[in-house]
């Protein structure tokens, strides 16, 4: 599942521009998280593809807008859900969008906006994934 307006492919990991790719969803550290409970995994994961584009969505619209204060308020709200998860990728970016958001440069936030959605639907990808997998948590 992606989040309606994006195209091509959707990968299960994401750049971290450092060392290589990072996965979107830390299948380790989610099963952790949910004391390898499978019925709690899946409805972890199943909330942040609910949440997941539905706080994106909001972010742009804010971001359009150019109200930072929302903005941050609503990268806040997906920064918790990816932490949930360990979906650090969008964990991080939605944390730096908080921040820049924060600081009221409306540039630098169109710009983090604009890798959002791709990093989403990274983790819709994953947990798609992960869904299917008996292994996982």
């Amino acid at each position: 599942m992606r989040c309606e307006e994006t195209t091509g492919p959707v990968p299960a990991t994401v750049s971290s521009g450092k060392a290589g790719a990072v996965p979107a969803i830390d299948p380790a550290g989610l099963e952790s998280r949910s004391m390898g409970n499978r019925r709690l995994t899946l409805a972890l994961l199943q909330e942040l593809r609910w949440s997941g584009c539905a706080h994106v969505a909001a972010i742009e619209r804010f971001a359009a807008e150019a109200d930072l204060p929302a903005t941050g308020e609503a990268a806040h709200s997906l920064k918790g859900a990816a932490a949930i998860v360990c979906a650090e990728p969008l964990r991080l970016l939605a944390a730096e969008i908080e921040a820049v958001a924060a600081s009221g440069a409306l540039t630098a936030v169109t710009a983090l906006v604009a890798q959002l959605r791709p990093i989403m639907d990274s983790c819709n990808g994953e947990i798609t994934r992960l869904q299917g997998s008996p292994d996982a948590s």
